[in-house]
């Protein structure tokens, strides 16, 4: 189920770090766009693909890429075809130093994760955004454990 991500490359991220938050550098027009993606779609949630990169300072968070919600309720739930995902990431993940990952909205609460959202992010380790509508982003990186990173916008 791990397709997202170099598995070597999440453990030894987290390994380095056991003491301190991991940090995630994100582009505030990023945010920006899928704040105002969320919106138009809201109630109901939208999902993409989070493309990234380890740099020093941390993960780069460089592209989030809209993919369509395929959930039975779109208003409380996300579901991301498999297909989209890999047709969306399929070239990123060939060099060493790249990760992938997902990214969905919360339109009804804040970005705490549900316990769906838990799960998910168990079945498919790598990087996982929350976009709150209103409030602040949070991101989680996965793999044997989940781990809350820092946000830093750029």
């Amino acid at each position: 189920m791990g397709f997202f991500v170099e598995k070597s490359l999440i453990e030894s991220l987290l390994a380095t770090t056991p003491s301190k938050r991991p940090v995630v550098l994100l582009r505030s027009s990023a945010m920006t766009a899928v704040r105002i993606a969320a919106k138009r779609q809201a109630p109901s949630e939208i999902c993409g693909v989070v493309r990234a990169v380890v740099q020093n300072e941390g993960i780069e968070i460089r592209s989030l890429a809209l993919a369509p919600n395929c959930a039975r309720d779109t208003v409380w739930g996300f579901r991301l075809r498999r297909k989209d995902a890999e047709a969306r990431k399929n070239t990123w993940l060939t060099e060493h130093g790249r990760l992938s990952g997902i990214f969905h909205s919360h339109t009804k609460r804040s970005a705490q994760p549900s316990r769906l959202d838990m799960v998910t992010m168990r079945r498919w380790p790598g990087i996982h955004l929350i976009a709150a509508l209103d409030g602040p982003f949070r991101v989680f990186l996965s793999h044997d454990r989940i781990v809350e990173a820092d946000i830093r916008v750029i």
